[in-house]
């Protein structure tokens, strides 16, 4: 299909650009699946096999986050962050205000 192009603008044959962009996008829609496809499944398997590995670090993170908020004083300015609540979630109930 490439090299079709490729000949037909050496001829000079011109196509609409409706008919251009539908092209172009299909192509890009055909290698991001085709990528997808191919890699796939060797990003996800890693995925399966660390899981519970990269869910107690993302739990790990959001706790060390937790903890610095109250240090610098802010879980007494918002009114609470736990393990329930969300830093945004407080930051919404308080109304959006910072210190």
């Amino acid at each position: 299909m490439l090299f079709a192009g490729i000949v037909a603008g050496h001829l000079g044959e011109t196509i609409d650009r409706r008919t251009l962009d539908f092209v172009k996008d299909f192509g890009l829609i055909l290698f991001v699946f085709t990528m997808g496809l191919q890699l796939g499944p060797g990003f996800f398997a890693p995925l399966r096999q660390q899981s519970v590995k990269l869910n107690s670090l993302a739990v790990e993170a959001r706790a060390s986050v937790r903890d610095r908020l109250r240090s610098e004083g802010v879980d007494e300015h918002v009114g609470g962050i736990n393990r329930f609540t969300s830093v945004a979630d407080a930051l919404s109930q308080h109304g959006g205000e910072s210190r």
